[in-house]
């Protein structure tokens, strides 16, 4: 039943990137409408899969859930997935198409990546049982979720402005959001992406400092939140001010997330030993 669930929503998810793409590209309705029904199914299928493997939720199970290997990847899917939605029905709707073309992507390679690690046992090997730990989790990851958008404005960005220089694909570029408007969405998805992040990190000092009398432990999964969380703070600074143009930014943000993710990937996967790493 597992494996049939999350082949489906691997499927969905790609699916929906690709209706997304088309309905950018051509005029035709009926590939915006599939991409929302792609989206749709794909998050009752995300829900699903949770269903499944943890049941009944609670605190417990979903400390379990959050400190396997796999739990991980399934969170970071299942909060992406939220956030589209939040997109489609907020004030960002415009967007909605144009940021869901990566965003589905995204996840469907993350549920890809994650189906070795479906029955691992590898866990986390946190001494601490804080009840805070849950939180510090979800803040973390919804925090350095949002910064994905971010990244994904910047490459709409640098696409749009491109088009708009070369006088090329005019008929693309009017049917996704202007210059002005992109840059606002990553104005306000960056802030916020600092302002989550920066309370989970509060929460994960105020446990180590209950756990272990220190602040700081030297672990790997330390030293990658610890890059976000600085990397997200200079994105933030250089999208308040104006003293560099919004091309540049675009680049430099798009250059530090790759880097982001694969220090995430990196640590998460390939690191076996210490506090945060999996088992």
């Amino acid at each position: 039943m597992t494996d049939f669930i999350i082949t489906a929503a691997i499927s969905l998810y790609l699916l929906t990137a690709f209706f997304c793409a088309a309905s950018i590209i051509s005029d035709r309705n009926i590939n915006y409408h599939l991409a929302r029904a792609g989206f749709m199914l794909a998050a009752v299928s995300i829900i699903a899969l949770g269903a499944v493997k943890i049941h009944p939720i609670s605190q417990q199970t979903f400390f379990t859930l959050a400190t396997s290997i796999w739990g991980y990847f399934y969170l970071l899917s299942l909060i992406l997935t939220v956030i589209g939605g939040y997109l489609y029905f907020s004030r960002w709707n415009r967007q909605w198409k144009s940021f869901m073309a990566l965003a589905s992507l995204f996840v469907g390679i993350i549920l890809l990546i994650s189906l070795p690690f479906i029955d691992s046992t590898r866990r986390f090997t946190t001494q601490t049982t804080s009840t805070l730990l849950p939180l510090h989790i979800f803040l973390s990851i919804l925090g350095q979720l949002l910064f994905f958008f971010s990244f994904a404005g910047s490459v709409l960005y640098l696409i749009m402005e491109r088009n708009l220089k070369k006088k090329r694909f005019m008929s693309i570029s009017d049917r996704l959001p202007n210059l002005e408007s992109i840059e606002k969405f990553n104005r306000w998805v960056t802030i916020r992406s600092f302002f989550l992040l920066t309370l989970g990190l509060a929460i994960g000092i105020i446990m180590q400092l209950i756990s272990f009398k220190k602040i700081f432990l030297g672990t790997a999964k330390e030293v990658h939140i610890y890059f976000s969380w600085a990397v997200i703070l200079g994105m933030s600074v250089l999208r308040s001010r104006s003293s560099m143009s919004s091309h540049r930014i675009s680049l430099i943000n798009i250059f530090f997330f790759f880097w982001v993710m694969f220090l995430f990937i990196f640590t998460n996967v390939f690191i076996l030993k210490g506090f945060h790493s999996f088992q």
